[in-house]
């Protein structure tokens, strides 16, 4: 959900009647059904069976909430234990084809995540308020800086509309606070994400 969330900002690859997290929920249910990726789970690090990666994996909506009955023991257990699971590539199938589709999707995704864990990092150094048209400047010289230097690995990172879009992001999940001063956005950091002294 949280990949679905990042790439939500960078373009619509979803179909028109179909939600964008919708077409990334069918796109991992066909990673794990042809096998590049699977479900396992997060203690024993194991594989699950096929049988709760179908389960977890399968549906494209959720289910309608289902609630306990009053009547019902307040001690019994309602349902099944949840799992703490999360998915990987498989090793099994390292066939040449699903070896250049996995470096066909890091390539892809490698500058946007780039762009964006370099953002949060600048974030360290935030002396706000700021005008955001100033921190954007700032933002992006910064990260053209990381390119020129050769410390970036995807030169792509440095694109000015993946600036903006990480800035809205930040913006959308509560790290900055925006404030409008005579039409111009003002950023400063929300208390959360303050310095601790």
């Amino acid at each position: 959900a949280s990949l679905c969330y990042l790439l939500s900002n960078e373009g619509t690859i979803s179909l028109p009647c179909q939600t964008f997290h919708q077409m990334c929920h069918e796109t991992v249910g066909r990673f794990i059904q042809y096998g590049i990726l699977i479900v396992a789970e997060q203690d024993d690090q194991e594989d699950i069976s096929p049988g709760l990666a179908e389960q977890q994996w399968d549906k494209k909506l959720p289910e309608p909430l289902s609630w306990r009955s009053d009547e019902e023991d307040e001690d019994s257990d309602f349902g099944e234990e949840q799992r703490d699971c999360y998915l990987k590539v498989s090793q099994v199938s390292q066939s040449k084809e699903h070896q250049q589709f996995i470096t066909f999707l890091q390539r892809l995704l490698g500058p946007l995540l780039e762009a964006y864990s370099s953002a949060a990092i600048f974030i360290h150094n935030f002396s706000g308020p700021v005008p955001e048209p100033e921190y954007l400047q700032r933002l992006h010289k910064y990260l053209v800086a990381r390119t020129e230097r050769r410390v970036a690995v995807y030169a792509e990172s440095a694109t000015y509309c993946l600036v903006k879009n990480a800035v809205k992001m930040f913006k959308d999940i509560g790290v900055f606070k925006e404030t409008k001063q005579k039409r111009v956005s003002i950023l400063e950091l929300s208390s959360t994400f303050l310095p601790q002294c």
